[in-house]
């Protein structure tokens, strides 16, 4: 399997993996000059990198984390709550396996 950086609008940079020849590769690095955002995501459909997809995943699971860690602040001024934040981290820990897995929550 062959790795290629390629180039984003920013000067940013993703790896993108392919199993494909070179000279696909560098058509791709041509789309994402021409059309860097519509390019980035044709690219990630074509060569199955799922970049979008992750950060997608990525977004959803540190709002997660976020927002049980406002609640376990707020339980941890109330009186024997320690169940409760027990419950709400493991909670967490399934919910992130479930992003992970592409199943809801």
């Amino acid at each position: 399997m062959g790795r290629t950086a390629v180039n984003i609008s920013g000067g940013l940079q993703a790896t993108v993996i392919a199993s494909r020849n070179q000279e696909l590769i560098e058509d791709e690095k041509l789309l994402l000059k021409k059309y860097p955002f519509r390019g980035l995501h044709i690219l990630t459909k074509k060569v199955g990198a799922k970049l979008l997809i992750r950060s997608e995943k990525n977004d959803k699971i540190q709002a997660l984390k976020k927002d049980t860690k406002v609640k376990i602040e707020a339980l941890k001024k109330v009186k024997n709550s320690e169940n409760d934040i027990k419950f709400l981290k493991e909670q967490l820990k399934k919910d992130i396996k479930a992003i992970k897995n592409d199943k809801d929550i």
